[in-house]
């Protein structure tokens, strides 16, 4: 199958969407409802804005991936990411993003993984231009949008900061365009909070009861250590990669970008509370990316071998579910 995407025709993308499809069919027959919810304003302003209609909800849900997809391929041959033009990328982020039921309904970090995939366009489109204000500018304006739509892509700040001072020479005054952007967002939605008389209310609702240090809740079961060893499976697999990226200095600094995603995405565990199995989501953008590397050091018997295994189990777990597993 992975054959089919190893192309640079625009077209294929489409292919996606029936990927995309397949994978989160479960969820039609057996629509799940997230726990925990800790939604920015945003979030609920686009939620209590849609139907609530499961079914109507889990085809956006796949369009919406789907868009995502076709970002991140985009991202990559836009920057020559990788030694070949390939439609991986994408298949790698829904394969990830559908990895477990949890993932299925629609949810902050969906909305917010759109907008940081944006977000790293705007970082890498930085790399030694003389003039890019609109860039440096845009790279803060779209985490900050991300931000009030689950509050932990605060810390993707720290991303945008110190990943152009990674590809140009980073001086003040573009560091203070950069935070202009960052706050731009919030300043629009505190003038409408101000105006209906509810901006301290916004303030402690969205952000003050937002972040808590170490808050996690799991489940003390097999199902959901046996899920975690699926996540855990996935990471290692993509993260220890040995993919001969191109030796050219602006591609190098183009994957340190994507692992400094991965920590401030890891990051965000630590501050983000009611931490549960969803909050893996933020993690996917760029882990889609190293999973790419990954699929691509293989051969392609190799490569075909191992998403066969991930795609047939990914699915087993969703039609059979994990406690068919466990007997």
């Amino acid at each position: 199958m992975l054959s089919l995407f190893r192309t640079n025709q625009f077209a294929f993308n489409l292919l996606l969407l029936l990927y995309a499809l397949g994978l989160r069919f479960a969820y039609f027959l057996n629509p799940v409802q997230p726990k925990v919810n800790n939604d920015g304003v945003l979030s609920i302003f686009f939620k209590d804005w849609l139907t609530d209609n499961t079914y109507v909800e889990g085809i956006l849900v796949v369009l919406f991936l789907f868009v995502q997809a076709v970002f991140i391929n985009t991202l990559a041959m836009k920057h020559r990411l990788f030694n070949e033009n390939t439609l991986i990328p994408g298949l790698s982020y829904i394969l990830l993003m559908s990895l477990v039921q949890d993932f299925f309904p629609l949810s902050s970090i969906l909305f917010g993984n759109l907008f940081l995939i944006i977000a790293l366009d705007q970082i890498m489109s930085t790399y030694k231009r003389p003039k890019c204000a609109n860039h440096i500018f845009n790279a803060g304006f779209w985490v900050g949008i991300a931000s009030l739509f689950y509050s932990s892509f605060i810390l993707f700040f720290i991303l945008v900061f110190v990943g152009i001072g990674l590809l140009r020479n980073f001086r003040w005054k573009e560091r203070l365009m950069l935070l202009c952007g960052f706050l731009v967002p919030f300043l629009f939605v505190s003038v409408w909070f101000f105006w209906n008389d509810s901006l301290a209310q916004f303030w402690q609702t969205y952000f003050a009861q937002q972040f808590s240090f170490l808050s996690f809740q799991y489940e003390q079961t097999n199902v959901f250590l046996i899920k975690l060893g699926l996540l855990v499976l996935l990471f290692l697999l993509a993260f220890f990669n040995n993919y001969d990226f191109s030796k050219s200095n602006q591609i190098r600094s183009y994957i340190q970008i994507i692992y400094l995603t991965l920590i401030v995405s890891g990051l965000t565990f630590l501050v983000q509370p009611n931490v549960t199995i969803l909050h893996f989501l933020i993690i996917m953008v760029p882990l889609s990316l190293l999973l790419t590397a990954r699929f691509l050091s293989f051969n392609r018997s190799l490569a075909e071998l191992v998403h066969a295994f991930l795609l047939l189990t990914i699915l087993f777990f969703q039609y059979r579910g994990f406690e068919g597993l466990l007997g």
